[in-house]
């Protein structure tokens, strides 16, 4: 069974961390929505595990690692002067994943299809939180989309 027991601690927190960065850079694709988007992340979180659940090592990240229990437990970070560079935070979603789908297909390779359908669950639920689409908008802009496509091909996704 993989969980937690089967990494350092850094490589845990790279699997926590690829998909809130994946999720962070889809969210700043496009002004507006912070709170939603910031909501949709933790219920795509806590949804996507439900539903992937069947994986241990989904179960036990899910569990061990709620975005929302970490924001509360850990020290506050230090937050940059200015606003967020997109290219820098999509850069850094694409380098996480890159690396958090090798370390899986290095040591847990039964647990990669269900991690890659983690992330993107996740980062579906972030595009579609805009209130766009009720004003008459795209659900998921292009601008969305193609990030969501650079983190997809990051993680090898084929869905």
């Amino acid at each position: 069974m993989t969980d937690q027991s089967s990494f350092s601690r850094a490589e845990w927190v790279l699997l926590a961390d690829a998909p809130l960065a994946a999720a962070a850079a889809v969210a700043l694709a496009e002004e507006g929505g912070g709170r939603q988007e910031a909501a949709a992340m933790i219920s795509g979180w806590r949804q996507a595990a439900q539903e992937h659940g069947d994986s241990p090592l989904i179960a036990a990240l899910a569990a061990e690692m709620d975005p929302e229990e970490r924001a509360q437990s850990e020290p506050p970070r230090e937050e940059p002067a200015g606003p967020p560079d997109f290219d820098a935070v999509c850069d850094e979603a694409v380098d996480l994943c890159l690396r958090a789908v090798e370390l899986l297909e290095a040591r847990a390779p039964a647990d990669v299809d269900a991690y890659r359908a983690f992330v993107m669950h996740i980062l579906n639920r972030v595009a579609t939180a805009s209130s766009s689409a009720i004003l008459g908008g795209e659900r998921v802009s292009r601008f969305e989309r193609s990030v969501i496509r650079e983190i997809a091909a990051a993680l090898r996704y084929r869905g």
